[in-house]
């Protein structure tokens, strides 16, 4: 399989329509700004399933299935990566450059296990027991769990039930440890990096989670906490929230730098879309040419 540029990807994502795409394959209604309809993966007559053209992606609040137009494709017709970029592009009309054969990308197994840890993140913030912390923590910042489900924010508990998990999954300690996922300690065990803290996803410009940034909940330093630098992550090259922001950047012709997390949540809250913040650094000049790409205007 030829590899695919970036900005190939990004010029199909952008002219993909989401909605008449996913169309196809649901009945949608229009629900303010938004669009429902029942789950064309865990089925059922309620309509739990959005999809939301104005930051290109769709979510199930039920099954809690969510991606880009790609990803849909992915799951609901079993394409690959490439093959799913390929289908959209055929139905828009652009064609794929092709630069020659290539063998598996060596880092699909990074991003194999980031993918499956964010998941089981998201899971534990729905879900668990010790959860519950973080459930209310994001209450008392006035964060609903409908907002931040589909943002896939995710909690990290304190204790070794990540790495269980993991294993359980078949993931080798190896393969966690160059992820950033875990940390190696002076006498050679491993521990997961992240342990009580809230978990915002870090994309990269395939809108793949590549890393995380986490808050801690209760006692402990430091307060925020990114994945180290891995061979998919380089903090000072990628911005957080640009993978939803983009759409809303190009139509503003605007973007809003603000400073962490919390803020790009709160601007989002309030209605502002274009909104974005670098990871826990200055703005580097890597980032300053992604916000460039979408606009002059910061």
């Amino acid at each position: 399989m030829s590899l695919i540029p970036d900005d190939v990807i990004e010029q199909v994502r952008e002219a993909a329509d989401i909605v008449g795409i996913i169309g196809e394959h649901v009945e949608l209604r229009r629900t303010g700004s938004d669009f429902r309809a029942p789950c064309p993966f865990h089925g059922g007559t309620h309509r739990n399933f959005a999809v939301i053209p104005r930051k290109g992606m769709f979510y199930c609040f039920v099954c809690h299935e969510g991606g880009d137009v790609f990803t849909f494709f992915m799951k609901k017709l079993g394409m690959d990566y490439p093959t799913a970029v390929r289908e959209v592009a055929r139905r828009v009309g652009i064609t794929i450059p092709e630069r020659g054969p290539s063998g598996p990308d060596p880092r699909e197994p990074l991003y194999g296990a980031v993918a499956a840890a964010a998941d089981w993140f998201a899971r534990q913030l729905r879900e668990s027991p010790e959860g519950d912390v973080a459930r209310q923590y994001l209450a008392s910042r006035k964060v609903d769990l409908d907002t931040a489900l589909p943002l896939g924010l995710g909690y990290a508990p304190r204790g070794g039930t990540f790495l269980d998990a993991m294993k359980g999954l078949g993931l080798r300690d190896d393969v966690l440890l160059e992820a950033g996922l875990m940390a190696k300690r002076e006498d050679g065990t491993v521990v997961p990096r992240f342990r009580g803290r809230l978990l915002f996803p870090i994309h990269d410009l395939r809108s793949r989670v590549v890393a995380f940034g986490g808050r801690i909940l209760g006692e402990g330093e430091p307060k925020y906490l990114n994945s180290p630098d891995t061979p998919i992550f380089h903090k000072g090259q990628l911005l957080y929230n640009l993978q939803v922001a983009k759409h809303a950047i190009r139509k503003a012709e605007r973007a809003i730098l603000v400073e962490g997390y919390f803020d790009v949540l709160r601007v989002s809250l309030a209605g502002i879309e274009e909104v974005v913040a670098p990871l826990g650094t200055g703005l580097t000049a890597e980032q300053a040419q992604l916000v460039k790409r979408h606009t002059a205007q910061v």
